[in-house]
């Protein structure tokens, strides 16, 4: 009995101190692990300022971007305007120059027809009096002096005519030049514009992740925080055992005490009727004794657990050697074909004549070159050939704006810094989106010649 008290009396000691410790600790370390995530959170709240100026900078930048664009468009529109003028000043000079230049040679065709190279001779002799030839020669010089003038004046068109077909050449090209740093401004607004999207997705999605991650911590807490507290009310019911077992081994230990004294006391008179009854027993003699004969002890065999015998590894097969089948050399990629949803992007493309330009316009209701070409790729195949003219210029192979077939991209200027583009539809004719106060529109090779083509592959 005393040894089962003792027995549970550890048991219980055991019991506790197997729940106490590890409660302690790892809600300790779930308070570090939060702790650790709290500082975390607070970092990415600390560097969110620093994002957010960069937020802001990126923001400047593309607020600055869109404000060149727009100087870039305006003078733009006053290109136009110019070369629109300088092409009507060019076509009314050579009207006045095509018509001077009609009756200078009818005037040189009369006078070689019918001899009218004397006719001042022929004024003079045949004047009536002195104020018939002054008139006649006055009206003679006339029309020298107008024939001089006209000569000069024919001179001074076309001297100014071609003064103006330079000028338009110089503005044309200074057009292209403005136009090929739109295309730039819109590749770099696009790339700012990437950017700022990267930077406050990574860093909501930072914070978002360690927010899950503070909040699962929390709730694992919570979780274990509950489990300890009903192993400590299993401690507790553990402990009022222990103090019951406590009393009733106190009482155990009293009646122990009792014990001995009545057990002395018939010891003793269990001695006194030894001795009497010893005293009444004959003395046995020596020859009745006889010799104790040995008792032969059966040998206990113990048993001897045999070792575990170790599993035989089993053999792996040695795999046969794989044959390798010897990769043919490339082959020169050939020119490439047509592509075969030319008709298709055609189609697609006449979906949107009549439609305005607006710089930077996208689909589907306004557009400008690039956008629009982009859209009806991305409406078509699925595949987005680049936001501007420089990164469509590599969507595919180039070639010749001969070789051009519907659905085919034509641009304008050199390769990296072109300023157009347009949708092939052959015959030498292509569909684009022409510049500002413009809409979607058919125009051909003839009028605006394309630089080179490209290929979608």
């Amino acid at each position: 009995m005393k040894r089962k008290l003792i027995t549970s009396f550890c048991l219980c000691g055991l019991t506790i101190s197997l729940f106490a410790v590890p409660a302690q600790v790892s809600a300790t370390d779930y308070d570090q692990m939060i702790q650790h995530k709290n500082n975390e959170i607070n970092q990415l709240r600390s560097q969110r300022q620093a994002v957010q100026q960069r937020i802001s900078h990126l923001n400047q930048e593309i607020g600055s971007i869109n404000q060149e664009a727009q100087a870039l468009l305006q003078a733009q529109d006053n290109l136009y305007a110019v070369i629109d003028q300088l092409e009507e000043d060019i076509e009314q000079l050579q009207t006045r120059i095509d018509k001077r230049a009609a009756n200078i040679e009818e005037q040189a065709r009369e006078t070689q027809v019918n001899g009218k190279s004397d006719q001042l001779m022929h004024v003079v002799l045949e004047a009536d009096s002195i104020s018939d030839f002054v008139g006649r020669l006055h009206a003679m010089t006339t029309i020298i002096r107008a024939n001089n003038q006209m000569i000069t004046q024919q001179k001074t068109d076309q001297e100014a005519l071609a003064s103006k077909r330079v000028e338009s050449q110089e503005k044309m090209q200074d057009l292209h030049d403005t136009q090929s740093r739109l295309e730039a401004q819109k590749g770099e607004l696009e790339s700012k514009q990437a950017d700022l999207n990267v930077e406050v997705s990574t860093l909501a999605y930072q914070e978002s992740s360690k927010e899950d991650e503070k909040q699962q911590l929390k709730a694992e807490k919570d979780a274990y925080e509950a489990e300890q507290a009903r192993i400590r009310e299993e401690a507790a019911r553990a402990a009022a055992m222990q103090a019951q077992i406590e009393a009733e081994r106190a009482a155990q230990e009293a009646i122990v005490v009792a014990v001995p004294d009545n057990e002395a006391e018939a010891e003793a008179n269990t001695a006194e009727d030894a001795t009497e009854t010893v005293s009444d027993v004959p003395a046995a003699t020596p020859e009745a004794e006889q010799p104790l004969t040995p008792v032969d002890t059966p040998a206990v065999t113990v048993p001897v657990e045999e070792a575990p015998s170790t599993p035989s590894t089993p053999s792996i097969p040695t795999p046969a050697p794989v044959e390798q089948t010897p990769v043919p050399a490339p082959k020169p990629t050939p020119a490439p074909a047509p592509a075969s949803n030319g008709s298709a992007i055609v189609a697609e493309a006449y979906n949107h004549i009549g439609k305005p330009y607006v710089w930077g316009g996208k689909g589907p209701d306004v557009f400008d070159c690039s956008g629009f070409t982009r859209y009806v790729y991305l409406q078509v195949t699925g595949r987005d050939i680049g936001g501007w003219t420089v990164p469509q210029e590599s969507a595919g192979t180039v070639i010749a704006v001969s070789e051009a077939q519907a659905g085919d991209l034509l641009f304008w200027g050199s390769a990296g810094s072109t300023h157009h583009v347009a949708i092939a539809l052959g015959g030498g004719q292509y569909i684009h989106a022409p510049r500002p106060g413009k809409t979607i529109s058919v125009g051909s090779n003839s009028s605006w010649a394309p630089s080179f083509a490209v290929r979608v592959n």
